[in-house]
């Protein structure tokens, strides 16, 4: 997505997860070699579509997948987990000996 070409991918769980379908790129069922073939043809004889499919990609990679975020992202999840840990009382205890 960040390298400025158009995506096609198969519907798989990670794909999905990061891939708008008919935004920042195209999605097609697992194992169907003719979907692959007809996504494969209708980009390659469509250059207005493969250009917004890829200025659509590259923007959504600067918004959701920056330096910035992961690290406020991470950030968040260690803020939420001390959070719990001393609402629970957790953070009082000792670790446990190794």
């Amino acid at each position: 997505m960040a390298a400025g070409v158009p995506v096609l991918a198969t519907m798989s769980e990670g794909a999905c997860e990061i891939i708008e379908p008919d935004q920042t790129g195209r999605l097609v069922p697992l194992r169907d070699v003719d979907a692959l073939a007809n996504a494969i043809d209708d980009l390659l004889s469509d250059p207005g579509e493969c250009q917004r499919l890829s200025s659509n990609a590259q923007r959504a990679v600067r918004e959701r997948f920056s330096l910035e975020r992961m690290v406020e992202e991470t950030e968040d999840v260690y803020r939420r987990v001390l959070e719990d840990m001393h609402i629970t009382g957790e953070l009082n205890r000792p670790f446990p000996p190794r």
